[in-house]
């Protein structure tokens, strides 16, 4: 075995420190934004504490959250919130009347309360009333509301602590919906539990579900998501997009108003995709080339493009580009989107602030909200300033950006924990994108080489 570079150890101690917007997730009426020194903010309702800074006061600008740091992954719920730390442990704060927080009673918190007895997490994702946690070996834990199934346990009983959903194992990405809940496994097919009113599981019926049941006509999948409001979303291998569920609006991109589907179909003209979000009744996507398109409902501007007529198709949100990472989470009637700067961007509706930039009411194009976390940096042993690079973690897709002097060169070499140069790039001007996803999971190390000066970032493939 090899022995991990000593040059990219001693490197990380003397890197500068940031804490930029890095990590965006979108709630019901709040939203969560992790910066990339662990620490979280939060703004919107804050009705049931969902904003975890000890009040119940709503605030349209960004708060800290309590007592929180070491914070790697963040996940809004419809009114509550999760979040994974470094040493993997899950915490969770806002309401708790079906046990969503999972630390044993059904009290709701202001402030973050521990998720009890769950270690070796590796991925959290929040539903509507309930939540989940992928574990290092593979096994999904879920807890709270556990109506139609959708805890996966075999039963319709609610749970405040974690119980382990039935017959799963080798899950790599999971997804709380408002009534459903996903899984992703190695082999690349995709597992549905819970309601099924509109065909949300994806298995030919409408039949709701508490153990897992395969979507069927699904193969070669990379991501999944599921909506507020009965539709599941997926990314192929190819970068295209299928979806299935629930379609009044639009929401499956399909090009057609219908009921629903209970087997998966394809949006139309739609390709190069890398991340995709569902929100309560339209969807919203990224492509590679840092352009954003959504479809579905728009009666609130949530789509972008600056009317109010629904979509069944999927268009661009004219003149915006650069974004780097949708919001995940339970967003309602809004879209949200961090930019390669580092601020964020929303459309739809903001009655209770969930933009972040202080305002009320709506909007139907995209709107800033600026940088949220502020940035704190300093040098030691540099010549160079330190790129920027986002989202951290991520899930294998990132971004690097230099913000001076736009006329000099940069080579760059992503390193595993072994030492191995697993990829390299010269002639890097200002920004690079970089995709890793198939090296797997796990802690990389960024080179980066500009001019006379080395630098080392680290980043967090999840």
């Amino acid at each position: 075995m090899k022995t991990p570079l000593k040059s990219l150890f001693i490197g990380l101690l003397i890197i500068n420190q940031y804490s930029i917007a890095q990590v965006n997730s979108g709630g019901g009426f709040h939203a969560l934004q992790l910066c990339n020194d662990g620490t979280v903010k939060a703004w919107g309702r804050n009705a049931n504490g969902q904003l975890g800074n000890g009040t119940y006061i709503d605030s349209p600008t960004p708060v800290q959250v309590y007592n929180l740091t070491n914070v790697v992954a963040v996940s809004s719920g419809g009114i509550h919130s999760l979040v994974l730390k470094a040493d993997s442990t899950v915490w969770a704060w806002g309401m708790n009347t079906s046990g969503q927080l999972g630390n044993g009673n059904n009290n709701t918190s202001n402030f973050p309360v521990q998720v009890n007895n769950l270690t070796g997490v590796i991925a959290i994702s929040a539903g509507a009333v309930h939540s989940m946690a992928l574990k290092s070996d593979g096994t999904v834990w879920a807890w709270g509301s556990n109506g139609n199934g959708r805890l996966g346990d075999g039963t319709t009983t609610d749970r405040n602590y974690p119980i382990q959903v039935s017959g799963l194992s080798n899950i790599t990405a999971i997804a709380g919906a408002g009534s459903h809940s996903l899984a992703l496994r190695n082999d690349s097919t995709v597992w549905a539990w819970g309601h099924n009113n509109y065909g949300q599981l994806g298995n030919g019926n409408f039949t709701s579900s508490n153990l897992p049941v395969q979507s069927i006509g699904l193969s070669g999948i990379t991501a999944i998501d599921g909506s507020n409001r009965y539709t599941s979303v997926a990314i192929k291998a190819d970068s295209t997009v299928w979806s299935w569920g629930y379609n009044e609006y639009g929401q499956l991109g399909s090009g057609v108003f219908s009921t629903g589907s209970a087997t998966p179909l394809m949006a139309i003209g739609l390709t190069d995709i890398i991340e995709i979000e569902a929100g309560q009744y339209h969807t919203i996507a990224l492509k590679s080339d840092s352009t954003i398109w959504t479809w579905g409902r728009n009666d609130v501007g949530q789509l972008g493009h600056g009317t109010a007529a629904d979509s069944s198709y999927p268009t661009q949100v004219a003149n915006f580009s650069s974004v780097v990472h949708i919001a995940k989470g339970m967003l309602y009637d809004y879209t949200q989107v961090v930019k390669n700067d580092g601020t964020i961007w929303s459309w739809g509706s903001n009655f209770y602030g969930q933009f972040g930039n202080g305002s009320t009411g709506f909007t139907n194009t995209p709107t800033d909200a600026t940088v949220l976390c502020s940035i704190t940096a300093y040098a030691e042993n540099k010549e160079e300033n330190e790129p920027v690079v986002f989202p951290n973690p991520c899930s294998g897709v990132f971004q690097i950006s230099f913000s001076e002097d736009a006329n000099k060169l940069r080579s760059i070499e992503v390193y595993n924990a072994l030492g191995d140069v697993i990829y390299s790039v010269n002639n890097v001007n200002t920004i690079h994108r970089i995709n890793i996803g198939e090296a797997g999971k796990g802690l990389y190390f960024i080179k980066i080489i500009q001019g006379a000066g080395t630098s080392f970032q680290k980043i967090i493939i999840e």
